[in-house]
């Protein structure tokens, strides 16, 4: 049975010119341990077209079968779907304006923008997308990067919520200072890249 992945991280998209013209939509996210399997994006069914002519997407997975051995660390996954007819996608012109993926902890959305004329691919890049987070976010971008597991450890034995805005806000300096020094969390040190993702939220004012 699929289910959602953990948090999704980054959502790419590339505008095929073509007739009639195709999206290729590319994202990649985490899971909550190794042993996951077929991780795909899969659209919502709609009865009407959504207002905002964003595509809702889940991005799921099959997780571990129950007794199969896991690493309960935080695994990148990736996953692409290519939609058609994207002035079309939603009827006579209505066009595909987004795309927006879904994972357990987070959302993120990725906007459709117009190839210049002559151009036969872009990329079009999002404030979601592309290879760093513009302006990151808690809810977004910084909760997801603390695995449940951390949190529920973090509360028990200090009353401190990993989870909880106000409580990384207040210690950002310190949880900075421990990430860079690899003592937390104390199962394995974070990638780099999430590293200095955490870094420019502080810099960027730690916004909710």
């Amino acid at each position: 049975m699929s289910t959602r992945i953990y948090s999704v991280d980054l959502i790419d998209l590339t505008l095929l010119k073509s007739l009639p013209s195709k999206l290729l939509v590319m994202a990649t996210g985490r899971t909550s341990s190794s042993g996951w399997s077929s991780i795909e994006l899969s659209p919502f069914i709609y009865v009407q077209p959504p207002a905002d002519g964003i595509l809702d997407c889940d991005m799921v997975g099959t997780p571990p079968a129950p007794g199969q051995t896991v690493l309960p660390v935080l695994v990148p996954v990736s996953a692409d779907i290519l939609l058609d007819n994207v002035e079309n996608y939603w009827g006579p012109d209505q066009p595909l304006t987004g795309v927006r993926i879904h994972a357990a902890a987070n959302a993120k959305t990725a906007l459709v923008g117009k190839a210049p004329k002559g151009m036969p691919e872009m990329r079009l890049v999002a404030s979601t997308s592309g290879g760093e987070i513009a302006s990151p976010s808690f809810d977004a971008d910084i909760k997801p990067l603390f695995r449940v597991r951390d949190a529920a450890v973090m509360k028990a034995i200090s009353s401190f919520d990993l989870h909880v805005y106000e409580d990384v806000a207040k210690a950002a300096d310190r949880i900075l200072a421990r990430l860079e020094d690899g003592t937390m969390p104390c199962d394995g040190e974070w990638p780099e890249t999430d590293i200095a993702l955490f870094k420019r939220w502080i810099d960027a004012g730690k916004p909710a």
